[in-house]
């Protein structure tokens, strides 16, 4: 993961209503862990660099798009049928949920058909 993530205007305006809204650190725009008595400004909220650890741990998994847009996901897999992405369960899947459901039907279907033509049981 890199250090210092460089955010754009869009990004930052939705990692500050982010703040205000998910992270327990931040109270009426004063950060609690800066803050030792003096009323400390949220240091996160003015900068464009994504610094804050606990913004990147506990607070950008709340906005999932945000945060693969910021952080990237690598465990985010493209669809072979549908292109969309997906989250794999494991390091072998290849389609998402409903794209694998359909081409397991299909495969299903395609070996009944082989396994039942030489049989005779089915006419072609």
């Amino acid at each position: 993961m890199k250090k210092e993530i460089e955010m754009t205007a869009g990004q930052m305006k939705c990692v500050n209503r982010l703040i205000e809204a998910e992270c327990c650190n931040c109270v009426n725009s004063v950060c609690i862990v800066m803050d030792h008595g003096y009323g400390c400004y949220c240091p996160q909220m003015g900068m464009k660099i994504l610094f804050c650890p606990w913004l990147r741990e506990a607070v950008l998994p709340a906005d999932e798009k945000l945060r693969r847009d910021l952080i990237g996901d690598i465990r985010m897999k493209s669809c072979e049928m549908c292109r969309r992405e997906f989250s794999p369960k494991s390091n072998r899947a290849r389609f998402c949920p409903i794209c694998a459901l359909k081409n397991r039907r299909k495969k299903k279907t395609e070996w009944m058909r082989n396994n039942r033509y030489p049989c005779g049981r089915l006419e072609a």
